[in-house]
């Protein structure tokens, strides 16, 4: 398939870039927080966390390791025309962390000195 007739698909590259970032994000959550969170909360789970990150790198599920960091070295350095739908997406990925930690978020207090 040729890449017109790819992105054809999508609407744009853009779209097809957006589609392969969730989907990304489905397949992390499958095979890192979802078993993660069968853990006690607290330092367990965090460790479950960080076991089944490294056992999906491991997998190499995404051929040159973690997919997030690669697609934000590659496209930090990129204009960002849908720079506000891309901010939305990290938040779907974030989003069962508090649940990880066992509480909910808390911004960190910065102190007026």
């Amino acid at each position: 398939m040729s890449k017109s007739g790819l992105y054809a698909h999508f609407g744009s590259k853009q779209e097809l870039q957006l589609a392969t970032v969730q989907e990304a994000g489905r397949i992390f959550a499958g095979e890192v927080v979802q078993p993660a969170l069968a853990a006690p909360a607290g330092l367990a789970r965090l460790a479950a966390v960080c076991e089944a990150f490294f056992e999906h790198l491991q997998r190499r599920t995404f051929p040159g390791g973690c997919f997030f960091a690669g697609a934000a070295l590659e496209m930090g350095t990129r204009p960002r025309p849908r720079q506000g739908k891309r901010r939305r997406l990290p938040g779907r990925v974030r989003g069962p962390a508090p649940r990880l930690r066992g509480h909910r978020h808390r911004p960190a207090r910065t102190s007026s000195r």
